[in-house]
């Protein structure tokens, strides 16, 4: 029998037979090397995310607030805004308004408009605003979106017909 020849070509056999290998563990590298030049920003990520929603958060609620601010114009406007948010309205005996309070109505939904009047206190909910409504014979669908300025001796009436435009100015002062 004769022998058998075998050529040897080294290099070029290796890569013939490993190059599935190499080309896997070479992907492998280059993935882990750019995840980890990136790690940083990409672990970083999810509080960009968190930090960006409570800002919008933030906004929003700071356009939604009741701005709400005493009659009284010795304040400052320092001590105005660090108070604005805890005045709430406040009727005598006769369900009078005891006090000027002015409130900003939003314009992002009626909804929106009454909720600020309720949180204002000026009034308690849904069913005393329905209960006006009817009674008064008010459009419920129509809230005049501005700032008022609601002077002591007004009463729940008199307000929702101001917000609603129906007391003779159009919802202006």
């Amino acid at each position: 029998m004769g022998t058998i020849m075998r050529k040897h070509h080294g290099f070029r056999d290796f890569l013939y037979n490993n190059n599935d290998i190499l080309l896997a563990f070479i992907i492998t590298v280059a993935a882990a090397m750019l995840i980890m030049w990136r790690l940083q920003i990409i672990t970083d990520y999810p509080k960009s995310v968190a930090e960006s929603a409570k800002a919008l958060a933030e906004a929003q609620a700071q356009t939604e607030q009741p701005t709400i601010t005493p009659g009284a114009e010795t304040e400052t406007p320092d001590e105005t805004a660090a108070t604005a948010t805890n005045i709430t309205a406040s009727y005598d005996a006769e369900g009078k308004l005891e006090y000027d309070i002015t409130v900003t109505l939003p314009t992002s939904s009626q909804e929106d408009a009454l909720e600020m009047l309720f949180n204002s206190q000026l009034i308690v909910n849904e069913e005393e605003w329905k209960t006006i409504i009817e009674d008064e014979g008010l459009p419920s669908d129509t809230i005049i979106a501005r700032q008022y300025t609601f002077t002591a001796g007004m009463t729940k009436v008199d307000i929702i017909k101001t917000v609603t435009g129906t007391d003779g100015t159009g919802g202006e002062e």
